[in-house]
């Protein structure tokens, strides 16, 4: 470190799923191997920072209700074969799994994150011909990405397409994707008259989870940024392809 030209080091002690070695926390040989630690830092020059304790400690408790908590874009999703009269209670979606397991929750903050949801929008669309999916859409939809260098195959970035692909027969028409997020009931009942063809209903929720892709007002911070409403492109989080693999 002192040769590479780094003048502090971090001293944090977390666990980030790491298999427990032999030697115990705060033990003889842990408190042996941290004086040696700092007095070999101090004979090099470098500065250790001790850590006060991991980022969660700080920030998180039960205080924090789901309501308040990060939250993540989740989905479900029904085929339905028109025209027809579609009377049903739409499935709730799976909740995704902490970056490092559900052990990492203990079992109340479990049972609390399984039980809470929101409703954000149900849309209706033609079912693609041909089934095609966005690659790498969890780390392109902020659900699972790992810090780079952290774990093998971990890119640096996330390149952009380099030209556009069309994919006419596995894209969703914009125009053909209907709102029907007015017609949910309260308990998740929808009443719809499906046109002809098939169709499949997009449930998407927002659960309090380890990372975070939205907000309660996403959706019109976006469009402030960005210029448009991104209430069609929704199930892009999921890796369907709408209007076309493009450049923006």
């Amino acid at each position: 470190m002192r040769a590479a030209g780094i003048g502090y080091a971090l001293f944090l002690e977390v666990d980030v799923g790491v298999p427990r070695g032999r030697v115990d926390l705060l033990g003889p040989e842990w408190r042996e191997l941290h004086a040696h630690a700092i007095r070999e830092a101090e004979r090099l020059g470098i500065q250790i920072i001790m850590g006060s304790g991991p980022g969660w400690a700080g920030s998180g408790g039960p205080w924090v209700t789901p309501q308040q908590s990060m939250a993540h874009l989740v989905a479900s999703s029904t085929d339905v074969r028109g025209p027809a009269r579609f009377d049903r209670v739409l499935p709730v979606p799976v909740p995704r799994r902490p970056f490092l397991g559900d052990n990492t929750l203990s079992p109340g903050l479990r049972r609390i994150r399984d039980a809470w949801y929101e409703d954000v929008a149900v849309l209706a669309f033609p079912t693609p011909a041909a089934k095609r999916t966005i690659e790498s859409v969890d780390e392109k939809a902020l659900d699972y990405r790992a810090p780079y260098t952290s774990q093998a195959g971990v890119a640096p970035f996330i390149p952009a397409p380099a030209s556009c692909v069309e994919t006419p027969d596995a894209a969703i028409r914009q125009d053909q994707i209907i709102d029907l997020t007015s017609r949910l009931e309260p308990g998740g009942r929808l009443r719809w008259d499906a046109p002809p063809g098939g169709w499949a209903m997009v449930h998407i929720d927002s659960w309090e989870m380890g990372a975070q892709n939205w907000t309660a007002d996403f959706r019109q911070e976006f469009e402030r940024r960005r210029g448009y409403d991104p209430l069609r492109f929704l199930p892009v989080y999921t890796g369907l392809i709408v209007g076309g693999l493009r450049r923006v």
